[in-house]
């Protein structure tokens, strides 16, 4: 799986927390969420000069549940429960 596919596969499981992600799907989706945050922070700081993070808190919040998702998926994968 490679990270555009693991990017569409996570959101359109968005709040499935059945089933199985493979490690590629979970770290692929953990690298977006991460060039995400950090492009979020960078508007916030360097363009907006917004203090507050409001573009960055928001990027947390739009991510929060299918982080929670894959990583339960991820889980199942290895024979943990969620």
């Amino acid at each position: 799986m490679n990270f555009s596919e693991a990017v569409k596969t996570c959101w359109a499981k968005y709040a499935t927390f059945s089933g199985r992600a493979s490690r590629s799907e979970f770290w692929f989706f953990i690298l977006f969420c991460w060039l995400l945050r950090d492009v979020a922070y960078f508007i916030d700081v360097y363009v907006l000069s917004d203090l507050n993070g409001m573009l960055n808190l928001t990027a947390n919040l739009l991510i929060f549940i299918p982080n929670i998702s894959v990583t339960t998926r991820r889980l199942h994968d290895v024979d943990r429960s969620g």
